[in-house]
């Protein structure tokens, strides 16, 4: 198995199952050392980057990882799971995420923290797996 026959499948995937997501980044002020995470603010940095990811519900099936996750408090039936290209930047100490699935137009969604699943092959990111939350107001708490 090689690199390229793996990131070769990955785009075949995506290709024929993917949505496209829209990928908006905010970076994370706090008003002073007092402030706690309630009263942080979000500005948008840099520009959106778009890409394809495969999207799924949630699996329920008891034993399996998203399971243990919702059962953990973490997650909730309702959340998405979203495999994409692995060079994707999903984390940082001051970033905060929010992720449209569809375009022009589509609902947003809150990047789960403590963030996603990098799988690699001889130190290439292949895909990431991560989970999205449903922002029924189309923000963020602080945008």
């Amino acid at each position: 198995m090689s690199v390229n026959k793996l990131i070769s499948g990955r785009n075949k995937i995506i290709s024929r199952a993917g949505e496209t997501l829209r990928i908006r980044y905010f970076s994370v002020t706090v008003g002073s050392v007092w402030d706690d995470e309630g009263d942080a603010a979000l500005a948008i940095s840099g520009v959106d980057t778009w890409g394809s990811g495969v999207v799924l519900p949630v699996s329920l099936n008891r034993g399996s990882s998203d399971s243990v996750l919702v059962e953990q408090g973490n997650l909730i039936p309702a959340d998405k799971k979203v495999f994409m290209n692995g060079s994707i930047l999903l984390t940082g100490s001051d970033l905060a995420l929010k992720i449209q699935i569809g375009s022009p137009n589509g609902d947003d969604y809150e990047y789960i923290q403590p963030g996603g699943i990098t799988n690699a092959f001889s130190d290439t990111d292949i895909y990431k797996k991560f989970y999205l939350r449903y922002l029924p107001t189309g923000s963020l708490t602080g945008e």
